[in-house]
């Protein structure tokens, strides 16, 4: 009896995008913060590996929960990158977010932080993008009328919101009620706690009748189009570069996507992408905050380097890193 009805879907396409936009970044800056990107990405797929072999280990031969790794359905422009699903009789959809954090986590100062050696820094909160992949999960199983029928009436289906962390982590405090905060070694554990109350008093679906509702949603996955591209970054290109003329390689086209903002949307070569206007530099000590024009130290410049799309490309000091909507 196996249980897991699908795995997570091949990172070697993912991963050979990010290596070909790092061969190809022009500058200093730009080759480190590809580097950063790259180093996240492998951190964040050792963290999805880790939590499906716990949820694996317990649930693979379960005939009571079907389980679904990396699913990425679309549903009116939104999509929704779900680690895992884990899925109950009694329609209790567990949404799995899972972070590969090591050190210490906690909730405070309104939102989510992590001790960096000594110092505490916000992160982006795993709750409200779990919220959001939840969101477009509703929105598609309402739209599809996915939810089995029980008299006529569709059976009411309950999201449940986890974030799952390293076992090696330490969760400092409390977070808030509106998600589960959990280490990936009792993730299963606490799941199952969860149905001991209730087994006897609802009625349980048949197995067959989740098993097919969790089919019909594998059948809404769409691998990200980053698979597309990166199968033919090794292979040569007609573009052209609309500076010089010259023709362009796949990383290149690739790397100015990733960089649209510096590079006005435009398609440049190696060569010309070197004139392009230069990314601040997270080592100056002269860089400031492009809010408050307050001083901003290196490591705060890295982390601004690294979330450019959350923080539009400005270096912001804390204080304004704080205000800005995750």
């Amino acid at each position: 009896m196996f249980m897991v009805l699908k795995e997570k879907d091949s990172p070697e396409v993912r991963l050979q995008a990010l290596e070909d936009a790092l061969a190809a970044a022009p500058t200093p800056a730009e080759r480190r913060y590809c580097e950063h990107q790259l180093a996240m990405c492998r951190s964040g797929l050792k963290g999805e590996a880790e939590a499906a072999y716990h949820i694996d280990f317990h649930l693979k031969q379960s005939p009571n929960w079907m389980v679904i790794h990396d699913l990425r359905i679309e549903r009116s422009g939104r999509v929704a990158q779900i680690d895992h699903l884990v899925i109950s009789r009694l329609l209790e959809v567990y949404v799995v977010e899972s972070k590969n954090l090591k050190t210490k986590v906690r909730y405070q100062n309104g939102g989510w932080e992590r001790l960096d050696g000594k110092e505490w820094h916000g992160l982006p909160c795993p709750v409200e993008q779990n919220v959001r992949h939840i969101a477009v999960l509703k929105e598609l199983v309402q739209q599809e009328n996915l939810a089995p029928p029980r008299l006529g009436l569709p059976v009411p289906v309950s999201y449940k919101n986890v974030v799952a962390l390293n076992p090696s982590c330490s969760i400092v405090g409390e977070f808030p009620d509106d998600a589960r905060v959990v280490r990936m070694d009792r993730l299963v554990r606490e799941m199952r706690d969860d149905d001991r109350g209730v087994m006897t008093l609802v009625t349980l679906l048949a197995r067959e009748t989740i098993e097919g509702f969790a089919r019909k949603l594998v059948g809404f996955h769409q691998p990200a189009a980053t698979q597309a591209r990166a199968s033919t970054l090794r292979s040569n290109t007609t573009t052209a570069c609309e500076a010089c003329g010259s023709g362009m390689t796949k990383a290149e086209e690739f790397f100015c996507r990733m960089n649209k903002q510096r590079f006005a949307g435009r398609a440049l070569c190696r060569k010309c992408q070197g004139y392009a206007p230069k990314a601040v530099t997270p080592r100056s000590e002269a860089a400031q905050c492009g809010e408050c024009g307050a001083g901003v130290e290196s490591k705060v410049a890295t982390y601004c380097l690294s979330n450019r799309r959350r923080f539009a490309g400005r270096t912001l000091c804390r204080k304004c890193q704080n205000a800005v909507p995750v």
